[in-house]
């Protein structure tokens, strides 16, 4: 179950869908080649490790730059 706003993000050859789960960890599901992937959770952010939803934009070579707000009030960036 979902919990936020879901993100989506399109970059080289990929769509990201990023969505928080109802534990508050971060999931993904990617479109590749015209067919979505499973969902799998994201290691780098353990349960309620983060608040809303995330900001997203295409970085270099296909990978993602997320933008979240974190449990320590601050704005966190991560490259995916």
């Amino acid at each position: 179950m979902i919990s936020g706003s879901p993100t989506l993000l399109a970059t080289d050859g990929r769509v990201y869908l990023f969505a928080r789960a109802s534990d508050y960890t971060l999931w993904q599901r990617n479109f590749v080649g015209g067919a979505w992937g499973d969902w799998f959770p994201r290691g780098e952010f353990a349960s309620n490790a983060f608040y809303g939803s995330l900001g997203a934009a295409a970085g270099a070579n296909g990978s993602a730059w997320v933008t979240l707000r974190g449990t320590d009030g601050h704005v966190h960036l991560t490259v995916l």
